[in-house]
């Protein structure tokens, strides 16, 4: 709702969807999508479209510092001649974008693989004890 009433009052398009799936079709679609939400963003980015975003909390400038982005303010106090700039910007590096998604995406694998180790390491000496 609030991205919705935002962009709307900006001129901008909206991505809708009733799945998940369609939502991320709907990114798909896009050159690049600038949110406040971080689901929207995750779809977006797993399809390999440019991602930025607004602040709503400490979650999402957490996930963006990922790719070595920053958030571009907040829902409630933004800089829109930053964010065009970033928007331009990352319109003109598209080309990098996918090294930098493909470079993220490998090190969030990682962190996972890693952590699983760690938890089947110890469920297995909780089962032994």
């Amino acid at each position: 709702k609030t991205d919705r009433a935002l962009m709307e009052r900006l001129g901008v398009a909206c991505i809708a969807g009733d799945t998940p799936e369609a939502v991320q079709a709907a990114a798909a679609t896009c050159d690049v999508v600038l949110s406040s939400r971080l689901h929207l963003l995750i779809l977006a980015a797993n399809v390999g479209t440019p991602v930025l975003g607004i602040a709503r909390g400490s979650k999402l400038a957490n996930w963006l510092a990922n790719f070595g982005r920053t958030v571009e303010g907040s829902v409630f106090d933004c800089d829109w001649a930053r964010v065009t700039e970033h928007v331009l910007a990352a319109l003109k590096e598209r080309g990098d974008w996918d090294a930098v998604r493909d470079g993220a995406y490998a090190r969030l694998a990682a962190r996972l693989a890693a952590a699983r180790r760690e938890l089947l390491a110890r469920l297995a000496a909780l089962a032994a004890a």
